[in-house]
């Protein structure tokens, strides 16, 4: 009988392109091969990109190869029985053997492992050539090069063989291909059976998790065969996969004269619930991490478990359940680490199509090919549990008939998973297809399931503040046609100041060139100094409105989840630093620590509903409760609240209880805030079960009437003039010129130009301008009214009073208040509205500003002379 055995083909190649040899398994880049980087810019259209060589808007490629890259070597194997050569990981791959091409044996994608049957082509002493072709010849060429499988913008369009690569004999009957499908009617395991002969005997199969598997008696003829045994139960002992518990069993099958093939599993089950995402029967909320492929050290995802592992727990720290990877099929390491965690994960085909997916016969013939390969090669994983057709897909008649044919296909072929036609297809405007599992999409028509989108727009930037805003909306209108659960998709994309030393990190492959020209950028101004101070306030920020897209997200009854853009900081598309954690994966100082994001990203959270988050005192605090459960166990409990400040009130509710997956109302509160004219940042406490949530109340005193001993004046006149060189003081009110908000830009300037690249206050809570307002050095939620107004530039040599940072590719200093000693007399200069009758924040404002104004305290020691100003009032007009 042929005995079974392997050869390791890892080690030295010949790259016959260079004419030298190379170590395999790895890429032409990290071989040194290949011309430099000569790609286009993401939006080449962004003037303020400048020429010279460099690539600005991504990390750049030190070795780009495009084509077909050559790798040869001689082997000397064994014969006997038949032998099979497999890489894991490729492009567009073909082998000759000794000159002769050999046929692939099974379906070859970039999603799975690329093999070959060479039984008849080796000798005994053989010359292998590989070559990899990373045009993807007579494939979805353009679709391919979009997806995060193969851009440049995050993993680069890497050349080469990655993973696995072995020569392996089989007898001539073998087992390959062993599924194991968990559901709701039972487990059923299924496997292929590769007879090169007539085959005729008994096929067992066994695990110690599951009741007696019934054997099959077959007598098959020369062929590829799919045995499928009857469904079986767990035993009762037997632990269920679950959420942060990845219990794992194995299955082993046999058969006569066959050798053994095993494989692991979970026990679980995934679907749908009154509209929600079910694991085990269990409503679950989905807390999501978009993974994008973006690996600066090697330019391709790790292939290896132990690294897998690790990034798995760095999400996991952060509170994430749930790893979406954008347009494209991670390594199989990947998901066995996803295993071992208790990790849910989606998966999406290799494909990014915005226009016309699928309508081409090559592009579905592809797609086709690669969503059957990985239905079969990850069948055993319990974390897989949904998959879409790609990212942002868009299609004509023909491309929507074939995705949605695809969906059903998948449905049949595998019912234990989810499925759907696309990530955001149609950027949400038609809402949910019908023939899918699941829809995950920013949008349902003119219905938002997000706070912020391209162009600052979303009710995040656009109406005060407050914590009972949820996307309920959405989901009805989403019912009124579905049933399926829903999870936003996206979320957050809001951006943080970029830490400079990225600039240092150069890689094998990757030149941070991005990153560079944002230091010299920052090196030639005054706010080098105080960077390290300025991520800061920009981090704290953008971490504060995660927070509230969380909760909006927590809030809405029927929705299933929520999926970040991203945690990570994304080096491409402008370079979208977005991340409470930088492109390599570390935690940000301060602000990026995972227990910070963590507090809020969680099952189970006391929420607190307030119409706002400012108040003026004597007025009556009111708001309400909600607990969201969605852990294993059922909870029950009162909730105590305290509202700190000066002074403390408390107060808790009945008991109540909830179970797991469910949103329950907890009750309401009323305090009489006491008189007064201070303000104040109080916090409401909240508690229940031992998990607890806090929220800033601001609140502030009544304004005193009186006069005012300094001077207002809408423009630096005679009059004005006459005051300061009298030794007076001025309030020069102008008017701003830059559009500004309450958040940080979203996502890039470079992707989306036609922001601003506003990202909020930068301040110092010592000036004595803010000694009586509660503040921060940074933006929260007390700064609304003013935040969303208009900014005008500052001199380079000026230190504003309130300035608005702004991201690297629009770097400019902008402020809303500034002072100086000017024309012998002191000058105030701000742009902010602070009507006397507004919003509590602005009229709190205003009162400081007047009291500051009115004191010694108000002493500038910088100078400007009535011609800087002027020419500082006439350049933000132009």
């Amino acid at each position: 009988m042929t005995e079974v055995c392997q050869m390791d083909l890892s080690g030295k190649w010949f790259l016959v392109n260079a004419g030298c040899e190379v170590e395999l398994p790895g890429s032409t880049d990290e071989m040194g091969f290949g011309p430099a980087d000569e790609a286009q810019p993401w939006h080449p259209d962004v003037k303020e990109l400048p020429a010279g060589g460099r690539i600005l808007n991504r990390m750049t490629r030190r070795h780009a190869f495009c084509g077909q890259a050559v790798f040869e070597r001689e082997v000397c194997f064994p014969a006997g029985g038949r032998v099979f050569l497999t890489v894991e990981r490729s492009r567009a791959l073909k082998l000759e053997v000794n000159g002769q091409e050999v046929p692939a044996f099974g379906l070859a994608t970039l999603a799975s492992p690329c093999r070959f049957e060479v039984t008849e082509y080796l000798t005994g002493r053989d010359r292998i050539r590989l070559t990899c072709d990373n045009t993807y010849p007579g494939e979805a060429h353009r679709s391919i090069l979009t997806s995060s499988g193969a851009t440049d913008e995050t993993q680069t369009n890497w050349n080469g063989l990655l993973g696995r690569m072995e020569l392996r004999r089989e007898r001539e009957n073998f087992l390959r291909e062993l599924r194991v499908l968990c559901g709701e009617d039972g487990v059923r395991i299924s496997v292929t059976l590769d007879c090169a002969e007539p085959y005729e005997g008994t096929v067992h199969a066994e695990s110690d998790a599951l009741e007696q598997v019934p054997d099959l008696q077959v007598d098959l003829p020369a062929g590829r065969h799919e045995l499928c045994f009857a469904p079986v139960q767990p035993r009762r002992e037997a632990e269920a996969w679950d959420l942060g518990s990845g219990h794992m069993h194995e299955v082993r099958v046999s058969g006569t004269d066959l050798e053994e093939k095993h494989a692991a599993f979970g026990i679980r089950t995934f679907g749908a619930l009154d509209g929600m995402f079910a694991l085990n029967g269990r409503k679950i909320f989905l807390r999501g991490e978009t993974c994008c492929a973006a690996f600066p050290e090697t330019g391709y995802e790790p292939m290896d478990v132990p690294a897998w592992d690790e990034v798995m727990a760095k999400y996991a720290a952060y509170g994430v359940n749930f790893v979406r990877f954008h347009s494209h099929v991670p390594p199989e390491a990947a998901l066995e680490a996803a295993d071992r965690r208790g990790m849910l994960v989606q998966v999406e085909l290799n494909c990014w199509n915005p226009v016309d997916a699928m309508d081409r016969d090559g592009e579905y013939a592809y797609y086709r090919k690669e969503l059957e390969a990985v239905l079969r090669e990850f069948a055993c994983h319990p974390s897989f549990v949904m998959l879409t057709m790609g990212n942002e897909l868009h299609a004509g008649e023909t491309g929507l008939e074939r995705l949605r044919c695809m969906v059903r296909d998948a449905s049949q072929m595998d019912p234990t998973r989810l499925y759907a036609i696309g990530s955001n297809p149609f950027y949400g405007r038609f809402g949910v297809d019908p023939d899918s599992g699941f829809y995950t999409s920013q949008n349902s028509g003119d219905c938002q399931m997000r706070l912020v989108s391209a162009g600052m727009k979303g009710p995040l930037n656009e109406q005060a503040p407050e914590t009972c805003l949820d996307f309920s909306p959405t989901i009805r209108a989403i019912r009124e046609s579905s049933t399926v659960p829903v999870c936003s998709f996206e979320i957050g994309q809001y951006e943080v100041l970029p830490e400079l030393d990225q600039a240092d990190l150069e890689t094998r492959v990757l030149v941070p060139d991005n990153f560079r020209w944002m230091r010299e950028q920052v090196e030639k101004t005054p706010m080098a100094r105080d960077w390290d101070r300025r991520i800061q306030a920009s981090g704290e920020l953008a971490l504060t409105c995660y927070r509230w897209e969380t909760e909006a997200a927590l809030r809405t009854q029927g929705l299933g989840g929520m999926c970040l853009l991203g945690l990570q900081d994304f080096p491409g598309q402008g370079t979208a630093l977005v991340g409470m954690m930088d492109s390599w994966m570390r935690p940000k100082t301060g602000f990026g620590k995972p227990e910070r994001f963590a507090a809020f990203f969680r099952d189970v959270r006391p929420l607190a509903l307030l119409p706002r988050m400012t108040w003026r005192r004597g007025e009556v605090l009111e708001g309400s409760f909600l607990v969201c459960n969605f852990g294993r166990s059922v909870l029950k409990d009162r909730l105590h609240w305290e509202l700190r400040g000066t002074g403390m009130v408390c107060g808790e509710t009945e008991e109540i209880t909830v179970l797991p997956g469910e949103r329950k109302a907890a009750g309401s509160f009323s305090v009489r805030l006491p008189e007064g004219s201070g303000h104040e940042k109080m916090t409401l406490h909240l508690r229940y079960a031992e998990e607890t949530s806090e929220y800033p109340v601001y609140v502030f005193g009544q304004v005193p009437a009186g006069d005012i001993p300094f001077m207002v004046t809408h423009e630096l006149n005679e009059e004005a003039e006459n005051c300061l060189r009298a030794g007076g003081r001025v309030l020069l009110q102008c008017e701003g010129t830059v559009q500004s908000q309450y958040s940080t830009n979203f996502w890039s300037v470079g992707t989306f130009p036609f922001q601003t690249g506003c990202m909020g206050y930068y301040l110092d809570p010592a000036h004595p301008l803010f000694r009586d307002f509660p503040t921060d050095a940074h933006t929260d939620v007390q700064w609304y009214a003013m935040a969303s107004q208009k900014a005008m530039l500052c001199p380079e040599h000026v230190e504003p009073v309130l300035e608005i940072m702004t991201t690297p590719l629009r770097l400019r200093r902008l402020c809303q208040m500034l002072e100086c000693r000017c024309g012998g007399g002191r000058l105030f200069i701000s742009c902010l509205d602070l009507p006397e009758h507004g919003a509590a924040e602005a009229e709190g404002l205003r009162a400081c500003l007047n009291a500051y104004l009115s004191s010694e305290r108000f002493d500038p020691s910088q100078e400007m002379s009535p011609e800087e100003v002027r020419q500082m009032l006439e350049g933000g007009k132009a």
